[in-house]
Order: structure tokens, then sequence, then C-alpha cells
């Protein structure tokens, strides 16, 4: 995915995950990376309601994708974690990437940077599963 073809309103990964029709497509474990990033993003938004920005994404996402709006009512909550997926590279088959999280707070907030490695792991396409809705 080339966020930078992608008007900067629409450049939010959970918009992305939950309302592309590619995103289901790349991730190999969707419904599990998505789930995981829904619980970040409540982790990372508990007084949701104060913020009109954020407070408009959850409406927006939860008209658009049945998935957001199961798993935000679920009202589960993640933290960062370092973890390995495996994402459908178009030419080149499934590759294993490990996912780190880094975080830096100071005074003026907070910077986030996450760090995709891929593992160097490629194997054979397996057959494509459909994904269910809750």
């Amino acid at each position: 995915m080339d966020f930078g073809g992608v008007p900067e309103s629409r450049r939010n990964i959970l918009l992305w995950l939950l309302t592309s029709e590619s995103a289901p497509d790349r991730l190999v474990e969707w419904e599990d990376r998505a789930r995981h990033w829904v619980a970040r993003f409540r982790a990372e938004v508990p007084d949701w309601r104060a913020s009109t920005r954020t407070s408009f994404l959850v409406r927006e996402l939860s008209k658009a994708s049945p998935h957001f709006h199961f798993w935000w009512e679920e009202h589960q909550v993640a933290g960062p974690e370092a973890s390995v997926f495996h994402l459908r590279h178009p030419h080149r088959g499934i590759m294993a990437v490990r996912t780190v999280e880094l975080l830096h707070t100071d005074p003026t907030g907070t910077a986030r940077l996450i760090v995709h490695t891929p593992l160097g792991e490629i194997r054979e396409e397996p057959a494509l599963s459909a994904r269910p809705c809750p």
C-alpha cells in the first residue's frame, strides 16, 4: 500500500485495514491484526468522545465496517507489541514480517515509530479463506 497516493484525510491504518478491499488480501492473518489495531486504538483514545476528530473517525469506521463496530463494542484494549505477521506480497508470495513499536514520550507529546522488518521467510500461497463477519 502506498499511502502517498491516498488523500491525506484518508491516511489512517484503521481506515485501510477495515474499509479497503485489498487489506484482507494483503494480510494473511487479517482478522487478528485488524482486531489488535482496533484494541490498540481504543487504548490510545480512552476519552475518544472529547476529540471531534477521533469521534468522527469512530463514527465513520462504525458505519463503514461491521468488524470495527463489533470489535469496538467489545471494549478490548491492547498495548504495543513486538510480533510477527505474514504479508502477501504481490510478486514474492507470503513473507514473514516482524513489527516492533517504539514509543518516546516527553512533555511535548509522544512520538511513535513502527518498524516492519522482513524476516526473509517466503512460502507458497495457501488457498484464500473467506473473512467471516461478526
